[in-house]
């Protein structure tokens, strides 16, 4: 490998010319931004416009992590059965919904149903993207693709934090919809 690949430009040009490594940068970074929102605001939202104890968000946080991390096993036998990239976008539609499904909640009951439930496409994502990237890519670029996905996602999270920040600065209902 020469040194310029080392620094990332050919590697980069290359990837970006695969239509379908492109989409799965452009999935990671759509994902990243929404992720980075969630993540910096969403505390603040529970505990501020929900009324929810810190503790109350840190056990729901906890028992959807436990919930997730059984559902990544069940949704790797769905990957096998309908697809990888069928299960992802499954996945996108039923995270879009779970976050979206946040206004509606107003009780510690109601924060643990939605919790749980965003847990196990969230806990099962990263594995199922490892698998699609090596069907698309296959076995011997995975891993420099993995790297360059990984790139992107930090980028969306550093776009993402400041906007949230922007919203907990407003610190309206509306700002953090």
């Amino acid at each position: 490998m020469a040194d310029s690949e080392v620094a990332g430009l050919p590697a980069w040009r290359g990837t970006l010319s695969d239509a379908n490594v492109r989409r799965l940068l452009i999935m990671s970074f759509i994902d990243s931004l929404g992720t980075g929102l969630y993540l910096a605001g969403s505390v603040i939202f529970f505990t501020q416009k929900v009324r929810l104890s810190a503790a109350e968000v840190g056990l729901g946080l906890t028992i959807a992590s436990v919930v997730g991390l059984a559902g990544v096993i069940p949704s790797g036998w769905v990957a096998q059965r309908l697809g990888t990239w069928q299960t992802l976008l499954a996945f996108d539609v039923w995270r879009t919904i779970g976050f979206a499904s946040y206004v509606f909640v107003h009780s510690f009951a109601w924060f643990l149903v939605v919790v749980c439930l965003l847990s196990i496409p969230e806990q099962s994502f990263n594995p199922l993207t490892q698998h699609l990237v090596e069907q698309v890519v296959g076995p011997q670029a995975r891993v420099m693709t993995m790297g360059k996905i990984r790139t992107i996602y930090n980028v969306g999270f550093v776009i993402s934090l400041p906007l949230s920040g922007l919203a907990v600065k407003i610190g309206t209902a509306a700002s953090y919809n």
